[in-house]
C-alpha cells in the first residue's frame, strides 16, 4: 500500500535536496470473498508521503506514513472485526536496487469478546534480490488475509 504510493512520486520532479511531501486521503468500501459469503470492510485511509529526489529528479528515498482504520463485517453475522494499521514504510534506492522497509504495525484484527484475534507487528524487510526479513509476528504476511479473516465469520 504505502510502497505503491511512493513508487507514484518517482516521476515527480522537485529541487535537488528538498523533500516531497505529498498527502493522500480515502475513505471506502471493500469486498474480501469467503468462501460462499462475502465480507464487506468499510475503512478510513491516509498516507503522507515523504520524498527526497536528487539533481536529475530522480528519487534517492522515501517514507510513507500509514494510517488505516477499517471495519468488517459478514452477512448474518454479528461479528464487527475492527482491522487498523499504523506503520511507516520506508524505501531507499541503493546500487543493487530499492530497499523496502515497513516498520509498525501492519495489520490488527479484533473484536468485541475475542480481543487480538491476529496482527503483524514489528519489521518487514524487502530487499533487493528479492529476499525478505522478518522481525516479529507476522500473522497475516505468513498465512495470507483469507485465511486469518474468513475463518472467525464462519461459526458466527
Amino acid at each position: 500500500m504505502a510502497a505503491l504510493a511512493l513508487m507514484t512520486l518517482m516521476a515527480t520532479p522537485a529541487l535537488a535536496g528538498k523533500p516531497v511531501v505529498e498527502t493522500f486521503e480515502e475513505s471506502d468500501t471493500s469486498t474480501l470473498p469467503c468462501g460462499t459469503v462475502t465480507l464487506v470492510e468499510d475503512y478510513r485511509l491516509s498516507v503522507v508521503v515523504t520524498s527526497w529526489f536528487d539533481a536529475d529528479g530522480e528519487m534517492t528515498r522515501g517514507h510513507a506514513r500509514v494510517r488505516f482504520e477499517g471495519t468488517i463485517t459478514g452477512p448474518g453475522s454479528t461479528l464487527r472485526l475492527s482491522d487498523e494499521s499504523r506503520y511507516t514504510s520506508y524505501i531507499d534506492f541503493g546500487p543493487d536496487g530499492p530497499t523496502i522497509r515497513d516498520v509498525g504495525l501492519q495489520y490488527k484484527f479484533s473484536a468485541p469478546g475475542l480481543g487480538i484475534v491476529a496482527h503483524d507487528v514489528g519489521v518487514l524487510k524487502f530487499n533487493p534480490d528479492g529476499t525478505i526479513e522478518v522481525k516479529g509476528p507476522h500473522d497475516v504476511f505468513e498465512h495470507g488475509l483469507r485465511s486469518v479473516v474468513c475463518p472467525l465469520f464462519e461459526s458466527r
